[in-house]
């Protein structure tokens, strides 16, 4: 996302959004209230005699609309925002929808802009031209392909193998798998735009994969090789959970989420210093004993929700947003959304 100008004044921010991540870092801080500007179409109105205005073509104009609802698709190449026409050449007091999709110059002007709302344009600007990761899961049961968005793993095929007998006799059976799996991770780095791949999976199945599909890139892409114990997307997930391991994903969003997450779970399967569910982190933060505080995104709508968090880093707390969109954010979910690594035991 490219951050195009900021008028503090009158709280007014100019975007360009640049890739579906950034669809959904729009949809993170578009509320109700605000007023959200764009190029959009509408229907002009010709007046006639008649009693009711004869309807002309729809034209090309740029209209701030009062927001009332955002709606957001996961992994689709569009934002959808709707409201009522407050400022525009006609129709003000009208309900209106703008569709977003990357490419698209938008403003939005808020009556007060939340220090975590700004810092979240910001970190969606320094996400700009990060490598996008193409995910396979394989065994030879299936090959799950995806794509490693900033907020969650898309899945976007599923080649069933065919398991044991043939495929392993006398190995055509295997290459012509082998050959859809390759041929779809193919296409989504044509897309994509991506130079790396993730190649998750058990054993010499995976590593036989791994020489076929360097036989069909060349060598102008990374594959990264993970041993799982499970192919498919279970293991896409368990290799994130272990992704820290590898460089190029290191600092890969949903790679990070999933780690604090993970460490929140051994935490309290230890019974180490930790707390999770809303009350008990609060009281936590409230006596400057948060070290690092994971936190549900979608939950920061609410006001007493972002104050809490701007509470914990003014007390020196390590903040962590998860997305829902992945399987760490469900599993915060499941601990009320919010959980904290302490300092000390409160």
């Amino acid at each position: 996302m490219r951050v195009l100008s900021v008028d503090r004044k009158r709280g007014r921010i100019k975007v360009q959004a640049e890739s579906p991540d950034d669809l959904w870092h729009l949809s993170r801080v578009i509320e109700p209230g605000d007023v959200f500007y764009g190029w959009t179409f509408r229907r002009e109105e010709r007046r006639t005699d008649a009693l009711r205005p004869e309807k002309g073509e729809k034209k090309r104009m740029y209209l701030g609309i009062r927001v009332e609802s955002v709606e957001f698709r996961p992994f689709t190449d569009r934002l959808r925002v709707l409201g009522v026409i407050v400022e525009g050449p006609q129709d003000r007091g009208k309900h209106h929808s703008i569709d977003v999709s990357p490419g698209d110059t938008v403003e939005l002007a808020k009556e007060r802009w939340h220090p975590l709302v700004e810092k979240r344009l910001r970190s969606a600007e320094r996400d700009m031209g990060r490598q996008k990761v193409v995910a396979v899961g394989i065994d030879d049961e299936e090959g799950v392909v995806g794509v490693l968005w900033n907020y969650g793993v898309e899945t976007v095929a599923t080649i069933r193998g065919g398991g044991g007998g043939k495929m392993f006799d006398g190995g055509g059976d295997r290459r012509e798998f082998f050959g859809e799996v390759a041929g779809v991770v193919k296409n989504l780095l044509a897309t994509t735009g991506s130079g790396v791949v993730l190649v998750a999976g058990p054993g010499f199945y995976r590593d036989e994969f791994v020489e076929f599909l360097k036989e069909k890139l060349g060598g102008e892409v990374h594959i990264l090789v993970y041993p799982t114990s499970h192919g498919g997307l279970r293991g896409v997930y368990e290799a994130i959970k272990g992704g820290g391991g590898m460089k190029l994903l290191a600092d890969h969003r949903v790679v990070v989420e999933t780690a604090h997450v993970e460490k929140v779970l051994e935490a309290i399967k230890k019974d180490e210093d930790c707390a999770y569910g809303f009350e008990d982190v609060r009281n936590a933060v409230e006596r400057g004993a948060v070290e690092t505080l994971v936190v549900l995104e979608s939950r920061l709508f609410d006001d007493t929700w972002r104050d809490l968090v701007e509470m914990a880093e003014n007390l020196g707390a390590k903040v962590v947003l998860v997305s829902e969109h992945h399987e760490g954010g469900k599993k915060l979910a499941g601990l009320g959304g919010i959980a904290a690594l302490l300092r000390y035991r409160v």
